[in-house]
């Protein structure tokens, strides 16, 4: 059994803090205005109350959210917050947050040291190893290209975005420094914008995922299966008070 966390880990769209390759249903954006919602990830079992959780509280009159990461530890210290983020909820700061593609149990936004937006769109992530991510957007501000660079400023990898007419991401190719495409992803969403397949090739070979939602009133999922060939790899449970 594969989880596709892991291929992120591993495989080199290993910017994975910066790229804004769909392969994950956005877990941080709601419809309707909600007022917390409390985040699971778990495992082949639905049993929620076993696992680390996102709690998301939200302050609309300060136009702000806080984001917490709950881990959990053996009783009797049950779960513990491991770290809390606060954002602008203004859209415009929704839309260039790194913390809204931040993936499962990946610290995206300890790694990223700052953000510098260039005149012609280019939009260059600095991390604190000292290493690069440069992003190029089309007209309509979209990635198309992410060049990933060392800390000595040596090119490592880079990743080849295209879109269908729906917006999101259909194909992504990761290229190395001598110019080989050593992986490509294939994603098809559904009418949420929400992952439904992924294909993935890479040098260890092909398989794919398939993701059912549950949904609320507000189109937000309130459950999202993962599985590799009918098996369960992981599930997402959200309780979401509004």
């Amino acid at each position: 059994m594969r989880y596709l966390i892991t291929f992120i880990a591993i495989f080199s769209f290993a910017n994975v803090q910066a790229q804004k390759l769909s392969i994950y249903p956005d877990i941080y954006t709601f419809k309707g205005q909600p007022k917390m919602v409390k985040q699971h990830f778990v495992g082949i079992e639905p049993k929620v109350n076993d696992y680390d959780y996102f709690l998301i509280e939200y302050n609309y009159e300060e136009q702000v959210r806080t984001i917490s990461y709950y881990f959990k530890y053996p009783q009797p210290k049950g779960n513990q917050k491991r770290w809390t983020v606060m954002q602008s909820i203004q859209p415009e700061d929704l839309k260039n947050s790194y913390v809204s593609t931040f993936m499962h149990h990946f610290d995206t936004h300890v790694k990223i040291a700052s953000k510098e937006f260039k005149d012609d769109g280019t939009i260059i992530l600095h991390n604190y190893d000292g290493s690069r991510i440069e992003q190029h957007t089309d007209k309509q501000g979209r990635i198309i290209i992410e060049n990933s660079f060392d800390k000595n400023g040596a090119a490592t990898f880079s990743d080849v975005h295209s879109y269908s007419t729906d917006g999101n991401i259909r194909y992504s190719n990761a290229i190395d420094n001598k110019g080989e495409k050593v992986a490509s992803i294939v994603v098809m969403h559904d009418e949420l914008n929400n992952p439904v397949w992924v294909k993935i090739k890479d040098r260890e070979g092909e398989y794919s995922f398939q993701t059912k939602y549950e949904y609320d009133e507000y189109g937000n999922f309130t459950s999202a299966i993962e599985t590799e060939d009918g098996r369960v790899n992981r599930r997402i449970i959200r309780e979401i008070t509004y």
